[in-house]
C-alpha cells in the first residue's frame, strides 16, 4: 500500500490516534518543557498527527504550528482546535523560510520517514540559530524490543518471530549499534514498511536509533545538548538513570537535544 493512501485512509491507525491520552504525549511535554524554559517563542510541531502535541504544547503557553503529511490529520486537528495552526505538507521540503522557528520538536514521527537526513536538514533551516531541535522517538535498534516481543507473543515491528528469532534481533541490534560506535558514520537503513497495523511501528520506513541522530546533527553543525537524558522525568528508576549514562544506545526511548549554531 502507498504511504499516503494509508495514513489518510486507515480507519485503525486514525482510530488509535484518536483514542490517545494526555498520558501518551506526557513524556515528550516534559522534556519539551525541560529543555525549552522561555514560553514567549514559536515552535515547530513535526508531525503532529491529529493535533494533539502541538494542543498541549500551546496549553503550556508556547507559540505552536502543528504540522503533518496527512490531509486528514490536518483537517481533524483544524477542525478541534479552531485557534492553533495547523500546516499539510512534506517533511522534506518545509514551507517556511529559514529561521521561522525558535525550536522545532517532533513526537514518534520522524521513525515514518523517508528520506530522514532531508527532514532532519529542513528542521534545522527553519530553526533560528541557538534554537533547539527536540526529538522523542522509539529506538527501533534498542535490544529491548525483542525482549519485549517475547513477553508479547513474539509480535515484533518486523513480524511475528520464535523464540530462535528474537535472540537473533536481540543480538543483531547489539551488533549494529556497536558497529555505529566503531564506524562514526551517519548511515541510516531503511527497510520496507508494513502498512497493515498489526504492530506498533511496523509502519517504520528506518531502523533509527539515536547515534546516527547524534552523529547527523553534529554533522550538520549542530552541538548535542541532550543525549538520553531523563532529568526531565518527575520519576525516574535507577535501572534507567544507569542506562541514561552507561549504556545511551541501547535504551528503548530516542530523545535527543541538538542546538543549531
Amino acid at each position: 500500500m502507498d504511504k499516503k493512501i494509508f495514513y489518510n485512509n486507515s480507519e485503525a491507525y486514525y482510530e488509535a490516534l484518536q483514542n490517545e491520552t494526555e498520558d501518551y504525549y506526557s513524556e515528550f511535554i516534559a522534556l519539551v518543557r525541560y529543555n525549552l524554559k522561555n514560553k514567549n517563542i514559536k515552535i515547530f510541531d513535526l508531525g503532529c498527527g491529529l493535533g494533539q502535541s502541538t494542543f498541549l504544547l500551546n496549553q503550556s503557553g508556547y507559540d505552536v504550528t502543528g504540522f503533518d503529511y496527512s490531509h486528514r490529520f490536518i483537517s481533524h486537528a483544524r477542525a478541534r482546535y479552531k485557534n492553533i495552526k495547523f500546516i499539510q505538507g512534506e517533511a522534506q521540503k518545509v514551507n517556511f523560510s529559514d529561521a521561522s522557528f525558535d525550536a522545532a520538536v517532533s513526537y514518534n514521527t520522524i521513525e515514518h520517514l523517508n528520506n530522514l537526513d532531508l527532514c532532519l536538514a529542513e528542521l534545522i533551516r527553519i530553526t533560528k540559530p541557538g534554537g533547539l531541535i527536540i526529538i522523542q522517538a522509539p529506538n527501533l535498534l534498542s535490544p529491548e524490543y525483542p525482549f519485549s516481543a517475547f513477553k508479547n507473543s513474539g509480535q515484533t515491528y518486523e513480524g511475528k518471530k520464535n523464540l530462535l528469532e528474537l535472540a537473533a534481533m536481540f543480538f543483531r541490534n547489539i551488533f549494529w549499534l556497536a558497529k555505529k560506535r566503531v564506524k562514526r558514520q551517519f548511515s541510516l537503513t531503511y527497510r520496507q514498511p508494513i502498512f497493515d497495523f498489526s504492530c506498533n511501528d511496523n509502519d517504520a520506513a528506518s531502523y533509527l536509533n539515536p547515534y546516527d541522530l547524534k552523529l547527523f546533527f553534529t554533522g550538520h553543525g549542530c552541538e548535542i545538548v541532550g543525549y538520553q537524558q531523563v532529568d526531565h522525568l518527575n520519576s525516574v528508576s535507577m535501572f534507567k538513570k544507569i542506562a541514561s549514562l552507561c549504556l545511551p544506545d541501547f535504551m528503548g526511548i530516542i530523545r535527543i537535544v541538538a542546538r543549531k549554531k
